[in-house]
């Protein structure tokens, strides 16, 4: 004797699908913001080259560590002043981070570019 299959309900069906697009649809929005923001930064590093302030904090004006700045370009804190909300690009304001940093910006100078 044959079972026939169980009857799927087509609705439910479309409303996974539509799930899947908007998930999809979320997550592109999100990068292209993530992107946005980077562009952003990048800019904004350009524009502090060109007025002569790049690598310096946007707080205090001390000059940013410079392996600092080499892990991050567009850093615009130094680590005493770096705000919490600030935790992307691989610097979570912890004091861990803010000490290593701290300790080697003492004598660390930033080049001025021609």
């Amino acid at each position: 004797m044959r079972t026939t299959a169980p009857a799927v309900d087509v609705s439910l069906l479309e409303m996974a699908e539509g799930d899947a697009d908007k998930e999809h649809a979320d997550k592109e929005q999100s990068l292209l913001a993530s992107i946005r923001r980077d562009l952003d930064d990048v800019e904004a590093a350009l524009a502090k080259l060109d007025e002569g302030a790049y690598g310096r904090c946007e707080t205090c004006g001390e000059p940013l560590d410079e392996q600092r700045l080499a892990t991050a370009p567009t850093e615009r804190f130094c680590a005493l002043h770096q705000p919490r909300d600030l935790t992307e690009g691989g610097y979570s304001g912890s004091a861990d981070v803010g000490n290593s940093f701290m300790a080697g910006s003492a004598g660390s100078q930033v080049k001025d570019v021609d």
